[in-house]
């Protein structure tokens, strides 16, 4: 049932969003509940929850600390390049509320950086690029994972990965 109501109520706040401020608060506070939960709802929701953040903008900032705890918590559970594209969306539309959990977000990306494959770990490098002024307050988290997959890897030809690491540094 959630999976369906989700995209069906995404349809309404995009066709009549200047009127249904009521209707998107009590839909947050729904929403925020079912991230608590320990129900597989959590799981068929989460799929549709990055197209939710575009379309409630700024109005996704109470959701955030919800949405930060199932990405820690369920790294392992989703695809991880969607959770990735969810945090370029939360941090493009809600930068101020969401910054505070960017040295969590890194640290579970960077968890088991040093086994990535090429095609992950450019991935991540790619998305890590994309915190551009944040990236001081990262450093010290990308760095030791980045510099240990490198030496891994010396043997292999590295010139898409250099590329991103470029990006960052």
């Amino acid at each position: 049932l959630h999976s369906i109501s989700l995209p069906i109520l995404t349809k309404i706040i995009i066709s009549y969003k200047s009127s249904i401020n009521d209707l998107i608060d009590g839909f947050i506070v729904r929403i925020t509940k079912l991230l608590q939960s320990t129900s597989t709802s959590k799981i068929s929701i989460f799929n549709s929850i990055i197209n939710l953040t575009s379309i409630l903008k700024e109005r996704f900032a109470p959701l955030i600390p919800f949405v930060v705890n199932v990405i820690i918590n369920d790294w392992n559970k989703f695809d991880q390049e969607k959770l990735m594209r969810l945090v370029f969306w939360m941090m493009r539309y809600c930068h101020d509320e969401f910054v505070r959990y960017l040295p969590k977000i890194v640290s579970t990306y960077m968890s088991n950086f040093e086994q990535a494959d090429e095609k992950t770990a450019n991935a991540i490098l790619t998305e890590v690029a994309e915190f551009g002024f944040d990236l001081h307050n990262i450093d010290h988290i990308i760095f030791p994972p980045i510099l240990s997959w490198i030496l891994l890897h010396v043997k292999e030809d590295l010139k898409n990965i250099l590329f991103s690491l470029k990006r960052i540094v």
